[in-house]
């Protein structure tokens, strides 16, 4: 009988070691999942995004206002003592001449338990001058993102039941919910505002998400034609190369030295693509009757470029920022 025990005794020592180094063993891995998750999450949330495409789709008078939103994560020499953990700086501007700010705010990101990204909100200043230190929490307002393998993309949310504010006019409840969607490409948000009776003060029941781009920046190369004193022609390149995004608008050469010999137009474009691949990169130029030259490259692709007799483009894919 007491052989028994021991024996039992023995086997419940062995079952407890071999648990706990499992433990050991699978609790450093699922910190480096949750840490890759959010470090990717971060990587895709990073950067400059526009609704250039969307609202280029849109029926002339029913456009939404062209906005970009730059994200930008802060140095941990910047954290404040309070907000400890990733944080990134939001800032949204009207994409007029003035580029004007209309939305500043910082969001601290964490992991719960149960591994999905939650994001806190804090709003700043919209002035030149600010610190860190002047941003005030929105209670109740945080974003609670999920990772949806099938669709390779964040899905997040704020609850609408929580995050409310008073309006300082009217002194009514307003219930501020959204449903955001971030893929490695873009930024979905449908923002809704709602007063107790559930009228609409921002966006309404069947209101189109806002659907931001990212921005990509390349260098463009360009050579042009010149015919020299002794009537030969000879091909000359710009003194800089220019700057130019993807979202598909239209670069002139006004500003440049050789304006007067090039009477074209060009854009970058690129084109839609799911989660799993690159996207293509379409390169056009357009000359001043209309005609048009295009090529297609893969965004894996060294160059890409086109020609006319009189014009060079080399757009050098590595991105310039």
């Amino acid at each position: 009988m007491n052989n028994n025990i021991k024996w039992l005794r023995g086997l419940l020592s062995s079952v407890s070691l071999s648990t706990a180094l499992l433990g050991l063993l699978v609790a450093p891995a699922a910190v480096a999942a949750k840490n890759d998750a959010l470090t990717q999450f971060l990587r895709w949330h990073s950067g400059d995004f526009s609704n250039y495409q969307q609202r280029a789709a849109q029926p002339a008078g029913a456009q939404q206002a062209l906005v970009r939103h730059h994200y930008q994560m802060l140095d941990d020499s910047l954290n404040h003592r309070q907000m400890q953990g990733q944080l990134l700086l939001a800032e949204m501007y009207l994409s007029n001449a003035d580029e004007a700010l209309y939305r500043r705010q910082l969001y601290q990101f964490s992991q719960n338990s149960r591994g999905a990204i939650v994001q806190r909100v804090y709003t700043l200043p919209s002035t030149d001058e600010w610190q860190i230190q002047q941003a005030q929490p929105l209670a109740g307002c945080d974003v609670v993102w999920h990772w949806q393998a099938q669709a390779q993309a964040y899905t997040g949310e704020r609850d609408g039941q929580r995050c409310q504010f008073v309006d300082s006019n009217s002194g009514d409840a307003i219930h501020l919910s959204s449903q955001l969607r971030l893929s490695r490409w873009s930024l979905s948000n449908q923002e809704l505002a709602q007063r107790d009776d559930g009228n609409y003060v921002l966006g309404s029941a069947d209101s189109e998400p806002l659907l931001l781009e990212r921005i990509q920046r390349f260098s463009m190369r360009v050579q042009y034609r010149i015919v020299g004193r002794d009537g030969e022609s000879r091909w000359a390149p710009l003194a800089e190369p220019l700057t130019i995004t993807d979202q598909g608008q239209l670069l002139t050469f006004s500003d440049t030295e050789a304006a007067a010999s090039l009477p074209y137009r060009v854009s970058l474009l690129r084109q839609a693509s799911n989660a799993h691949e690159q996207p293509q990169l379409r390169l056009t130029l357009w000359s001043s009757a209309d005609d048009s030259i295009t090529v297609s490259a893969d965004r894996a692709a060294t160059q890409l470029g086109v020609a006319t007799p009189q014009l060079r483009l080399q757009l050098q894919l590595s991105e310039a920022r």
